[in-house]
């Protein structure tokens, strides 16, 4: 059966709900599919202890919905309710258990969207399945024995799901900061592995640091700013950043053993990239993740292998839209409370190209039925 609307968004995390929630508001049909059996289920999935970076009030998305007050940084649960709360109070249309395999275009341009759900039709879609997509580990990690548990950061949830033994933590972004803080809270013997990571004050002059970097627009600063651009090629951005304290901080606090960058693998060790060699019997990988959009069958690679994009917008695929990723275009591009304005740009784009096209869709009431939220 092949279902039709005007936009798709392909993915239903603060990026794709933000752009269904402008979609809405501008009485453009759309539909948001999922792959998932809730809502905010990637927030849902990582660790019990995390916490964001950002208080409350950095966190909001656009439409008069706020993130609740609360005292210290918000965790996950807070996050995943937030966003169910967002759905539910402007009652976006989100399909759930939808798994879109491949994108594509006939040849009467319209987008085709296959999934286990059947095909999709649409005039526009908007990617906005996130950065956590692929989980990345170096090509050492291949070379470790059976004998050596190894988990990523993306499936590790609490301390007690680790064996018993000595555990290195790879990755010093604020995902293996957090990790390796919890386990040597439990008593265990960490050490943490990589480069040493920029921080920044949690407040200064009495102020929250996100209250100074709102007022500079630093979160709005493009790629093509200067100090942005240095952000975008030395991968500076607040994912890498730690917030409220910095890595000789958590070192010495909780008892780390801090060791360089992993570099390989041989007779049984580890090495580092300054020459240090571990045998260790536990490995978390807080090593980030890679995209994977080999499953859009367009042409959305340049020849470096870069998304042809410019603020979300494919020009080489007219009606393809990105929101949701690491330096889309702006510095703030993948926060909770600020990545918003890129779903905004590209929904303003759709709506420019709407006005001089009579090509729309029907609204489908079949697409919107008990369920399908």
């Amino acid at each position: 059966m092949e279902q039709a609307t005007e936009v798709i968004v392909i993915g239903a995390g603060q990026a794709g709900l933000s752009a269904a929630y402008y979609l809405a508001k501008h009485k453009v049909p759309y539909l948001v599919l999922d792959a998932n059996d809730s809502i905010a289920a990637v927030w849902d999935s990582r660790w019990d202890s995390l916490q964001l970076f950002t208080k409350s009030a950095y966190n909001n998305l656009p439409g008069g919905l706020d993130f609740p007050e609360m005292e210290g940084y918000p965790g996950k649960d807070e996050v995943v309710q937030y966003l169910r709360d967002y759905v539910a109070h402007h009652q976006l249309q989100v399909q759930l258990n939808t798994f879109v395999g491949k994108v594509e275009k006939d040849s009467s341009g319209d987008f085709l969207l296959s999934s286990n759900q059947g095909t999709f039709r649409s005039k526009a879609v908007i990617v906005a399945t996130g950065e956590c997509q692929t989980p990345y580990t170096p090509a050492c990690a291949a070379k470790l024995p059976d004998s050596v548990f190894q988990i990523h950061s993306r499936d590790y949830r609490r301390p007690d799901q680790i064996p018993p033994g000595e555990v290195l933590v790879v990755g010093t972004a604020n995902s293996g900061v957090q990790i390796a803080r919890e386990l040597a809270l439990k008593g265990r013997t960490v050490y943490l592995a990589g480069r040493e990571n920029k921080s920044l004050p949690a407040k200064l002059a009495g102020k929250d640091i996100f209250w100074w970097l709102t007022k500079a627009n630093v979160l709005d600063w493009s790629a093509d700013h200067l100090i942005g651009r240095q952000m975008v090629t030395k991968g500076r951005h607040f994912g890498g950043l730690l917030i409220g304290y910095t890595l000789k901080d958590i070192v010495k606090g909780y008892g780390l053993k801090r060791l360089s960058k992993v570099v390989d693998y041989k007779g049984e060790e580890l090495i580092f990239a300054e020459g240090e060699r571990l045998r260790i019997p536990n490995v978390i990988w807080a090593t980030g993740y890679k995209q994977d959009f080999s499953w859009i069958d367009l042409p959305i690679y340049n020849k470096s292998g870069e998304l042809r994009q410019k603020r979300g917008v494919v020009k080489k695929v007219p009606g393809l839209y990105f929101s949701g990723l690491k330096l889309l275009h702006r510095v703030g591009s993948s926060l909770l409370g600020s990545g918003w304005k890129d779903s905004r740009h590209v929904v303003r784009h759709i709506r420019k190209k709407r006005s001089k096209s009579t090509q729309h869709f029907a609204h489908n009431a079949s697409l919107y039925q008990p369920g399908h939220r």
